[in-house]
């Protein structure tokens, strides 16, 4: 089922949390299950399916096919360390596997909520260095976070071992679809699952392998995606990190960033910054801002080891120089 108008998709909300209201919940349930399987494609995406590819051998995905595809990737959890707890829980209406339902999900209630709260987010006066890094596929992030992810397992210890040496830090998530995650909710954020600005095909279809493929349709298809709804989904998204760190910039404070890909890769997070930049600059707002990779540019899989030498050793620096 495809919905192709975000305002459509609040009614059907409106409408749930009404037949809750009223005790109704059998149909509300229904309803919500209904709202779960249906974020919509864009224009450009719906006319894709079914079509040939013009730059690859797999053609779209036909319309039929991609019900059942996304039914499949909704149903199922994104990743093995993503980890529900009590304040945090996977929500099957937040998520996207195409720009085109990326860009339908920044008008979802949900997440204009999230927009809404942190433009009124407020860093404590007492950081004056603010450390910026990209989301991860392991979630939550909190300190007693119980999933496996490298990542913030060590940006927690650079943290801890920062703080021993009387060195504050303050750290913020870039994230696709929420724009910006303070620490202080990387514990209760919004539990989405929002692939579908990759431009990697698998990792949109949140890693399906060939043969997952052929089980399931008897070959491999092309997921639709709308290059016009990427980029109005991230100059949105950096819209959000402009504000909030328009709105948290003070005397005296600076911003280093590790968001920027190794090896030279443009990741989702840097394009999300440029944007963020670019309306900075034409607000004519002094930014103290200092860019890193998130990782050395080294050969293999990134370690937690490598990841505290490389971000803690460079955090160690930058704030030495303020000493």
């Amino acid at each position: 089922m495809l919905l192709s108008n975000p305002n459509t998709i609040k009614s059907l909300i409106d409408i749930s949390n009404e037949l809750d209201a009223r005790g109704l919940h059998s149909l509300a349930n229904k309803l919500d299950s209904i709202m779960k399987k249906a974020s919509p494609l864009s224009d450009e995406e719906v006319d894709q399916l079914g079509s040939k590819h013009p730059s690859s051998r797999f053609d779209y995905i036909d319309k039929d096919k991609w019900n059942k595809l996304r039914d499949i990737l909704v149903s199922k959890k994104p990743s093995r360390s993503y980890v529900e707890t009590d304040e945090f829980k996977y929500d099957p209406e937040l998520t996207a596997y195409t720009p085109g339902e990326a860009e339908a999900l920044l008008s979802h209630p949900k997440i204009k909520e999230w927009f809404d709260k942190i433009e009124e987010f407020r860093i404590p006066e007492e950081y004056k260095h603010i450390v910026l890094v990209p989301c991860a596929a392991s979630k939550p992030w909190g300190a007693n976070c119980p999933s496996s992810g490298k990542y913030y397992k060590a940006y927690h210890e650079i943290k801890k071992d920062l703080q021993e040496a009387d060195k504050l830090t303050y750290w913020v998530t870039i994230s696709e679809p929420l724009g910006i995650v303070p620490e202080d909710m990387w514990d209760s954020f919004p539990g989405y699952d929002v692939p579908g600005l990759f431009k990697d095909p698998s990792s949109r279809m949140s890693g399906m392998t060939t043969k997952q493929w052929n089980n399931t349709f008897g070959q491999k298809y092309s997921p639709p995606f709308d290059n016009e709804a990427y980029s109005r989904t991230i100059t949105k998204l950096g819209e959000v990190i402009h504000k909030f760190i328009s709105n948290n910039t003070i005397p005296g404070r600076r911003w280093i960033s590790f968001i920027g890909g190794t090896k030279g890769k443009v990741t989702t997070h840097t394009e999300m910054m440029n944007e963020a930049l670019k309306f900075l600059e034409s607000s004519s707002i002094d930014f103290p801002y200092t860019a890193y990779t998130k990782d050395k540019d080294q050969p293999g899989h990134p370690t937690k080891s490598r990841i505290m030498e490389h971000v803690g050793g460079a955090l160690k620096e930058e704030l030495d120089k303020d000493a």
